[in-house]
C-alpha cells in the first residue's frame, strides 16, 4: 500500500505488485517514497485521470518503461530487505549458540 495522505503507524510501501511488472496509475500520494512519479508510477489529480490513462494507454513504450523501473526497484527493496531479514535471523541463531 502505497498511501495517499499520512496514516498514523503505516509505513508508506508497496503491496509488491510492481515486482510483477504491473503499472500503476494514482491520484497523487503522500510520501510515495521510493517509488518517483513519473519513473516508477504515474499520477494526477482524479479529474485528470482518464486523460492520463489515455495517454498511457497510447504509449506503449513510455508504460513499459515505466513498468520495468517499478519492478526492478520492487525486486531490489525485496530483496534487500530479505537479505537483512536472513542476516538478523543468522546473528540471533549465532547468539544463542554461544549461550
Amino acid at each position: 500500500m502505497i498511501p495517499r495522505f499520512p496514516i498514523p503507524g503505516v509505513h508508506s510501501g508497496s503491496s509488491g505488485a510492481p515486482a510483477w511488472t504491473s503499472f500503476t496509475v494514482s491520484e497523487p500520494m503522500y510520501r510515495p517514497d521510493p517509488w518517483v512519479a513519473g519513473t516508477h508510477f504515474v499520477e494526477a489529480p482524479l479529474v485528470d485521470l482518464p486523460d492520463l490513462l489515455g495517454e498511457m494507454l497510447a504509449d506503449d513504450g513510455r508504460r513499459e518503461r515505466i513498468a520495468a523501473a517499478a519492478a526492478e526497484l520492487a525486486r531490489h527493496n525485496t530483496l534487500a530487505a530479505q537479505s537483512l531479514v536472513n542476516l538478523i535471523e543468522a546473528a540471533e541463531q549465532a547468539e544463542r549458540s554461544l549461550v
